[in-house]
């Protein structure tokens, strides 16, 4: 597998336009290890979906 290439997990989050949010939450839980010093990230990221899934129905 090529190593190179994107992430599919990555490219999906993209065209959801919450990329950024997404990977201040993973830079945190690298940091931390532990979802519960992510909140403001969690929130963050959860608030951006939310949008993007009520801006399609």
């Amino acid at each position: 597998e090529d190593e190179e290439g994107e992430d599919p997990l990555d490219a999906m989050i993209s065209r959801t336009g919450c990329l950024a949010q997404h990977r201040e939450l993973q830079e945190c839980m690298a940091a931390h290890q532990d979802w519960r010093h992510c909140q403001p990230q969690v929130r963050a990221f959860g608030k951006c979906m939310a949008q993007r899934q009520h801006a399609q129905e």
